[in-house]
Protein backbone atom coordinates (compact mmCIF):
# COMPACT_ATOMS: atom_id res chain seq x y z
CA UNK A 1 0.00 0.00 0.00
CA UNK A 2 3.11 2.08 1.01
CA UNK A 3 4.51 1.77 -2.64
CA UNK A 4 0.90 3.40 -3.92
CA UNK A 5 0.79 5.84 -2.37
CA UNK A 6 4.18 6.77 -3.00
CA UNK A 7 3.22 6.30 -6.62
CA UNK A 8 0.03 8.88 -6.44
CA UNK A 9 2.48 11.24 -4.57
CA UNK A 10 4.86 11.07 -7.33
CA UNK A 11 2.21 10.92 -10.25
CA UNK A 12 0.99 14.08 -8.26
CA UNK A 13 4.25 15.94 -8.42
CA UNK A 14 4.56 15.17 -12.21
CA UNK A 15 1.26 16.52 -12.42
CA UNK A 16 2.11 19.61 -10.59
CA UNK A 17 5.33 19.73 -12.89
CA UNK A 18 3.48 19.38 -16.11
CA UNK A 19 0.40 21.86 -15.10
CA UNK A 20 2.99 24.54 -14.08
CA UNK A 21 4.91 23.78 -17.76
CA UNK A 22 1.35 24.40 -19.48
CA UNK A 23 0.62 27.51 -17.64
CA UNK A 24 4.14 28.83 -18.23
CA UNK A 25 3.72 27.44 -22.24
CA UNK A 26 0.05 29.52 -22.26
CA UNK A 27 1.97 32.97 -20.57
CA UNK A 28 4.67 33.04 -23.46
CA UNK A 29 2.03 32.33 -25.77
CA UNK A 30 -0.04 35.34 -24.46
CA UNK A 31 3.24 37.41 -24.10
CA UNK A 32 3.99 35.96 -28.11
CA UNK A 33 0.54 37.43 -29.28
CA UNK A 34 1.08 41.06 -27.39
CA UNK A 35 4.30 41.17 -29.39
CA UNK A 36 2.82 40.26 -32.57
CA UNK A 37 -0.01 42.85 -31.70
CA UNK A 38 2.31 45.55 -30.87
CA UNK A 39 4.45 44.91 -34.04
CA UNK A 40 1.22 44.76 -36.24
CA UNK A 41 0.26 48.22 -34.79
CA UNK A 42 3.51 49.64 -35.66
CA UNK A 43 3.53 48.05 -39.10
CA UNK A 44 0.64 49.78 -39.66
CA UNK A 45 1.43 53.09 -38.39
CA UNK A 46 4.84 53.17 -40.77
CA UNK A 47 2.70 52.34 -43.23
CA UNK A 48 0.34 55.09 -42.88
CA UNK A 49 3.25 57.56 -42.52
CA UNK A 50 5.09 56.31 -45.72
CA UNK A 51 1.35 56.86 -47.48
CA UNK A 52 2.07 60.68 -45.95
CA UNK A 53 5.16 60.96 -47.14
CA UNK A 54 4.48 59.41 -50.89
CA UNK A 55 2.00 61.85 -50.90
CA UNK A 56 3.70 65.37 -49.75
CA UNK A 57 6.44 64.04 -52.35
CA UNK A 58 4.03 63.88 -54.66
CA UNK A 59 2.60 67.58 -53.95
CA UNK A 60 6.47 68.81 -54.01
CA UNK A 61 7.09 67.14 -57.20
CA UNK A 62 4.00 68.99 -58.74
CA UNK A 63 4.77 72.25 -56.68
CA UNK A 64 8.61 72.03 -58.83
CA UNK A 65 6.94 71.42 -61.94
CA UNK A 66 5.10 74.25 -61.98
CA UNK A 67 7.56 76.69 -60.59
CA UNK A 68 9.75 75.44 -63.68
CA UNK A 69 6.79 76.63 -65.74
CA UNK A 70 6.90 79.79 -64.26
CA UNK A 71 10.49 80.53 -64.39
CA UNK A 72 10.53 79.27 -67.79
CA UNK A 73 8.03 81.70 -68.84
CA UNK A 74 9.55 84.66 -66.66
CA UNK A 75 12.66 83.89 -68.93
CA UNK A 76 10.56 84.21 -72.20
CA UNK A 77 8.93 87.50 -70.86
CA UNK A 78 12.84 88.69 -70.07
CA UNK A 79 13.55 88.17 -73.40
CA UNK A 80 10.79 89.67 -74.92
CA UNK A 81 11.19 92.75 -72.62
CA UNK A 82 14.59 92.92 -73.13
CA UNK A 83 13.93 92.99 -77.01
CA UNK A 84 11.67 95.67 -76.44
CA UNK A 85 13.71 98.04 -74.39
CA UNK A 86 16.37 97.70 -77.01
CA UNK A 87 13.61 98.24 -79.52
CA UNK A 88 12.56 101.59 -77.52
CA UNK A 89 16.30 102.62 -77.43
CA UNK A 90 16.94 102.75 -80.65
CA UNK A 91 13.62 104.34 -81.04
CA UNK A 92 14.63 107.41 -78.38
CA UNK A 93 18.17 107.63 -80.83
CA UNK A 94 16.14 108.56 -83.85
CA UNK A 95 15.25 111.51 -81.52
CA UNK A 96 18.65 112.38 -80.95
CA UNK A 97 19.44 113.01 -84.44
Amino acid sequence: MEAGVAQVDKGMAVTAEVEQSIRDILDATLNTTHLVNDITRTIGEQSLASNEIAHQVETIARMSESNSQIIGTTATTTDQLSAMADQLSRSVDRFRL
